[in-house]
């Protein structure tokens, strides 16, 4: 059984994930490098691989500025049961 702080981590952790599986993805899709994408939202090319290889965890505006660069906006909604809500899309 998880504790409340080990459940908000975990959490956490799988919702930026999420996110930057598909920021990594649209930026292959155009070509744009890591460098690339760091220099496009003011920090470092060495944080920008810290948070891809899951070492960092990164804040709403770094979610969202990688998503504004590579031309996407995303879209949270809160659920009661994520494996209920992954049904309903199917």
């Amino acid at each position: 059984e998880k504790t409340f702080e080990e459940e908000v981590e975990f959490e956490t952790s799988m919702l930026a994930m999420a996110f930057l599986s598909n920021i990594e993805k649209e930026a292959e899709l155009k070509g744009i490098k890591r460098k690339e994408l760091a220099e496009m939202v003011g920090t470092s090319a060495s944080y920008i691989t810290q948070i891809f290889r899951g070492n960092k965890t990164p804040n709403l505006k770094i979610l969202t500025a990688l998503g504004l660069a590579v031309g996407k906006k995303f879209y949270v909604q809160a659920v009661d049961d994520i494996q209920e809500f992954s049904n309903q899309q199917k």
